[in-house]
């Protein structure tokens, strides 16, 4: 049996190359705050789409 402490915790084909970590520090400090803006509209949109469907189909059996 493997243990699993002697695992990598990360291969080295896998892993960004400096180019990459380059790119990720050099993005502006409210992309960060606009990319999560998104996923909370996205999130609240979805909410309201499914508890409007909850309460339509719960409409059409209560009359």
């Amino acid at each position: 049996m493997t243990d699993v402490t002697d695992a990598p915790l990360l291969d080295e084909e896998h892993a960004p190359d400096d180019a990459a970590i380059a790119r990720a520090e050099a993005k502006p400090p409210l992309y960060r705050v606009f990319r999560g803006a998104l996923y909370v509209t996205y999130m609240v949109v979805v909410v309201w789409f499914c508890l409007s469907m909850i309460v339509g189909v719960y409409k059409s059996f209560m009359g």
